[in-house]
């Protein structure tokens, strides 16, 4: 699990991230970014829209993404805010490709530590 000084949760932090950071599009998610500039760690947001589907299907997609981040946040690298989108085909697609796909558009970024 993600702790709370890790998250992002203020309606500010996502809007400073969507307004002036960079995204990157994967086929089950996608991952918008900004650098921050204190070292602090990276704060990760997780976002599920009504398009994914009904509650029950935004609140399993969100639990499958905070596991996925959670494996995955010692890796990255300091000081960056990142906001996870998840994309309707996430809620039937299996827990390795989703993995899968966040791994590489992390890579691709730049976000992972010695990538």
């Amino acid at each position: 699990m993600l702790r709370k000084e890790l998250r992002l949760r203020k309606n500010a932090d996502f809007k400073n991230v969507y307004e002036n950071g960079r995204s990157v599009a994967g086929r089950y998610v996608s991952i918008y970014y900004i650098k921050r500039g204190d070292q602090k760690g990276t704060r990760i947001g997780i976002v599920a829209g009504k398009k994914v589907g009904g509650a029950v299907a935004r609140n399993r997609v969100k639990r499958v993404l905070r596991e996925i981040l959670s494996r995955y946040q010692d890796l990255l690298c300091e000081e960056h805010d990142i906001v996870v989108v998840a994309r309707k085909s996430s809620l039937t697609a299996e827990f390795h490709k989703i993995s899968a796909d966040v791994g590489n558009i992390l890579k691709g970024c730049g976000l992972l530590k010695g990538m």
